[in-house]
């Protein structure tokens, strides 16, 4: 195994090899499946793919965030208040995220969202307002 360190990648003196893993070492990685509605996590080891499942034993994790007062609820806990609190719920946020906010597609598709107020971030991308512990508060996506 080698790993670049200060220099040009490839270069002698750029390079120094690390021990390879034991035999007996296990080495896992974790793999997260982003949809518009879900998530799903994957861990993938020498034996297989398992898919981990969250706090409720569920393979499926909801993609939304919900702001009331001061506190940030995420996944299922977003998910069973989103119907009382769906002007502070913010889901199916992944097909905005790297888009202009004066995009015409992105204008038409904000059009169809309903409850959310979104709003233009400095940088020009889409952003979402909520109210954070009674003010409002623009957030840009990867905030959320």
């Amino acid at each position: 195994f080698a790993s670049v360190v200060d220099g040009l990648p490839g270069s002698f003196e750029a390079t120094r090899r690390l021990k390879a893993p034991r035999d007996d070492a296990t080495m896992a990685v974790v793999g997260v499946d982003m949809g518009c509605l879900n998530a799903v996590v994957a861990q993938a080891e020498r034996g297989g793919v398992t898919v981990l499942l969250n706090e409720n034993s569920k393979r499926l994790n909801a993609n939304m965030v919900s702001f009331q007062g001061k506190q940030r609820f995420l996944g299922e806990q977003a998910s069973s208040i989103a119907r009382s609190n769906y002007k502070n719920t913010v889901s199916c946020m992944k097909r905005f995220v790297g888009r202009k906010f004066g995009e015409p597609e992105v204008q038409a598709e904000m059009a169809r969202v309903i409850g959310l107020k979104f709003c233009e971030m400095p940088d020009g991308y889409v952003g979402v307002e909520v109210s954070y512990d009674g003010e409002p508060k623009q957030l840009s996506l990867p905030q959320c």
